[in-house]
């Protein structure tokens, strides 16, 4: 079979050769609508900072997070975040890490944890101590999920940790490696179609 070709006045657009299609040159407009699970737009965010805190018993905001734009309302969101270095330095005790939108010191803004359980809001990370980083101890979890906010308001989704229990002298750590040297954590939001 011969190969084809398609032309919009006298530019080729698009050629055929061997049951493959090429397309030349081409420009997809803004209004170009996408079948249902297309990826449209990718957002990121990083952290190579450390930090302790001896706050227990509410979200904080590890500085970890992305803001994406939805183009659609029927569009979802889907989150996966990548965490290292979590710990709690008294031992038996844990520190919780989830994503929360918006961010806020409430359990009800936790969108997608690393638990198992549908249940449950939080992940109980296993992040007990020993330090971590303190001779070899390191942790890392990658995590993620689909979030439907109907929204194309900017949104902003916020690694947040919870350490376990108040009013006793313990350190939580985030991002924290040997010698307290900063790790890579990374947060990313795909647009999908909806």
């Amino acid at each position: 079979m011969p190969a084809s070709k398609i032309f919009l006045g006298n530019q080729e657009f698009a050629s055929e050769s061997a049951n493959v299609v090429s397309i030349n040159n081409a420009t997809l407009s803004s209004n170009v609508n996408f079948p249902a699970g297309h990826i449209i737009q990718v957002q990121s965010g990083h952290l190579k900072d450390n930090f302790t805190t001896t706050t227990a018993g509410v979200w904080i905001n590890t500085g970890l997070d992305v803001t994406i734009t939805p183009s659609s309302t029927s569009n979802k969101i889907y989150i996966q975040a990548t965490v290292a270095g979590v710990g709690n330095s008294a031992s038996g005790y844990n520190t919780r890490v989830s994503i929360l939108q918006p961010f806020a010191d409430s359990d009800s803004n936790v969108i997608l944890s690393t638990s198992a359980s549908p249940s449950t809001d939080y992940y109980d990370y296993n992040a007990q101590g020993p330090v971590p980083g303190g001779n070899g101890v390191f942790r890392t979890f990658t995590w993620g999920g689909f979030h439907s906010p109907s929204s194309t308001s900017a949104l902003t989704y916020v690694v947040g940790i919870k350490g376990e229990a108040t009013g006793t002298s313990r350190t939580h750590y985030f991002n924290q490696g040997h010698s307290s040297f900063a790790c890579y954590c990374s947060i990313t939001a795909w647009e999908v179609t909806g």
